[in-house]
């Protein structure tokens, strides 16, 4: 775990992630909820906006997997040493939908951290606390050269 990496995210507790993230998670404009200083568990805060919509005017199942894969991503790289790694695999179930103005929350936990592949999995939550969709991840750790 890097003590550094969260205590940079805790210093920018309730603010806008901005700078060094992808095009796709800056258009995800998360906000960090709250980071925990022992364990460096997040939470993250996204606004649904017109442009997240389907069709049927609710969250699109393509921004919920945005939002899953980004906060998973983050908290592996808060809580991994100096690694990347890269996504394998991506699974989510859908179970409420989420409409424009709602905030949801997203709270990604590392299920495990090897030599080289982590496992990630995550919950998407409105703000009264039910569960939107779930997910999970695999990765593999860049190589160094």
């Amino acid at each position: 775990m890097s003590k550094e990496k969260i205590a940079f995210v805790k210093a920018h507790e309730g603010q806008h992630i901005e700078g060094n993230i992808s095009g796709l998670g800056a258009w995800l404009n998360a906000r960090i909820l709250s980071v925990n200083e022992k364990t460096g568990m997040l939470q993250l805060e996204f606004e649904v906006r017109p442009d997240m919509l389907n069709p049927m005017g609710s969250l699109h199942g393509g921004a919920i997997s945005a939002i899953l894969d980004e906060s998973m991503g983050m908290q592996l790289f808060v809580l991994s040493e100096d690694r990347a790694y890269y996504a394998t695999s991506l699974q989510l179930d859908f179970v409420r939908a989420a409409f424009e103005g709602q905030k949801v929350i997203a709270q990604p936990e590392l299920i495990r951290i090897g030599k080289r592949s982590a496992n990630m999995r995550c919950l998407l939550l409105d703000q009264e606390g039910k569960v939107l969709a779930h997910g999970s991840s695999n990765y593999l750790q860049i190589p160094s050269s």
